[in-house]
């Protein structure tokens, strides 16, 4: 309850949000799109099997890379490469199987890093006496975000033909979140940490 009345909570929840949506707007409609631009099985085969690993390494990479530069300075960093990335999708990822294949990879590798930057972030905030509850409120961003990366994302292609909407769309909100990560690293500057205060009440 203390962590939820801190402004740096829903600056953290929206940024999960708008990170979240462009991954999972891929991981939902990946087939979709493969067969939307006429490419066979095994291509997204191929993507399928490469895009875990790079998921799985991004989380590693980038959660070491944040010991070293800090939090928030490696989510502007890689919340601007999500944003390319995911741009990339529409722009060089339907000339053919292979560029396909690559940009889902990239979208990955610059996507799966929330899922250990923002608990590493929770609990500098707000502690770790209480990360794992914490945590699980922060969470349940991904489950907003599955709706307008899968369900609202195929939507859009439904109507328009086509899926530059959803993602320049969500590369355009992998910019916000870098925004608001920006915000996040300015109010920790010029202000004492956040779990200095939830720590003498926990």
């Amino acid at each position: 309850m203390e962590m939820l009345r801190t402004p740096q909570f829903y600056l953290m929840y929206v940024a999960f949000v708008l990170m979240g949506t462009g991954g999972l707007l891929v991981t939902a409609n990946a087939g979709p799109m493969a067969r939307s631009w006429g490419f066979p099985a095994s291509v997204l085969t191929l993507a399928a099997t490469l895009s875990p690993l790079a998921n799985g390494a991004s989380r590693i990479t980038w959660g070491w890379a944040s010991d070293k530069l800090g939090r928030e300075t490696t989510m502007i960093l890689t919340f601007v490469l999500q944003a390319i990335c995911l741009g990339s999708v529409v722009a060089v990822g339907q000339l053919s199987g292979g560029w396909f294949a690559a940009s889902l990879v990239a979208v990955y590798f610059t996507w799966g890093q929330i899922y250990s930057l923002f608990p590493s972030l929770a609990g500098d905030y707000f502690g770790t006496r209480h990360a794992t509850s914490n945590y699980a409120v922060l969470y349940t961003a991904k489950g907003v975000a599955s709706i307008i990366g899968g369900w609202f994302g195929a939507f859009l292609y439904e109507q328009s033909g086509s899926w530059a909407m959803g993602f320049y769309g969500s590369a355009l909100m992998a910019l916000v979140a870098a925004a608001l990560a920006a915000t996040l690293r300015m109010r920790s500057i010029s202000a004492p940490p956040v779990n200095a205060a939830v720590r003498a009440t926990a």
